[in-house]
């Protein structure tokens, strides 16, 4: 029996991230596709300067390093999960599983 995966949003000032039968998907505000390892760095970026700190700042809040928080920025594919989700939560953003 193959069951679905579940659907994932990243919630984020630039649009969201589904994450659905396996495969990632991040929809800009005009729900045109781009890169989700993009769109989330896109996220943490826009936010991260929405709250006026630098990225060691973000760091230091997620308990990763510097170079973390840049790699997710510049769209790395290589990021493990925890340290993304570490770094979300250090800038506010959420990931919803539904």
């Amino acid at each position: 029996m193959v069951t679905q995966a579940p659907s994932c949003r990243i919630l984020s000032s630039i649009g969201y991230i589904l994450l659905d039968s396996g495969r990632a998907i991040a929809y800009d505000d005009e729900m045109e596709p781009i890169s989700y390892m993009d769109g989330i760095g896109k996220a943490v970026r826009v936010r991260r300067k929405q709250l006026h700190i630098d990225q060691q700042t973000v760091a230091d809040l997620a308990g990763v390093s510097r170079k973390a928080v840049s790699d997710i920025e510049r769209g790395k594919p290589t990021i493990r999960f925890d340290v993304l989700a570490r770094v979300l939560t250090a800038v506010g953003l959420k990931i919803d599983v539904s």
